[in-house]
């Protein structure tokens, strides 16, 4: 990763840290940063924030207020081999934050075949990783693994 993504993707978590913060939310980073903190992807295409609330909480529409002139992909129903969950894209800086609310987050189980909730528990408690002198709770490790393995041959 070069110095000027790494400077992009902190300017994008300094905007949107205090703002998930203002609104008292428990979440984590999963996915692209996630890949690159655990060592796996040095290219990020987007930081995935999973934010643990229902899209249709008031705290929650009240964070999208919050952030709506920096929203490049309103909230939107999405589903494909992988997903059925909703999602919303905020963009800093060029790079791309990708918020899912959790309580309607579901993700393929491979033996079942049917999309199952990942956080049936809400969010676990993070990893805290340092990350260009910023502190960000990042999915753990086992969870991750999980997560990504619903990505495999799909």
């Amino acid at each position: 990763m070069t110095e000027t993504q790494k400077n992009k993707i902190v300017v994008a978590l300094q905007y949107m840290i205090p703002i998930l913060n203002k609104h008292n939310f428990k979440w984590d980073i999963s996915e692209g940063l996630a890949r690159y903190i655990y060592g796996i992807e040095d290219n990020i295409k987007e930081i995935a924030i999973d934010v643990d609330v229902d899209k249709d909480d008031e705290k929650f529409k009240s964070f999208m207020l919050d952030v709506n002139d920096h929203t490049t992909l309103p909230l939107k129903h999405w589903v494909d081999k992988v997903f059925n969950h909703y999602v919303m894209e905020v963009t800093v800086e060029d790079i791309i934050l990708s918020i899912c609310p959790t309580k309607n987050m579901n993700i393929i189980n491979k033996n079942s075949g049917k999309y199952e909730l990942f956080y049936k528990d809400g969010i676990p408690t993070p990893n805290m990783v340092s990350f260009e002198g910023l502190e960000i709770p990042v999915l753990p490790r086992d969870r991750f693994t999980q997560m990504e393995e619903s990505f495999k041959d799909n």
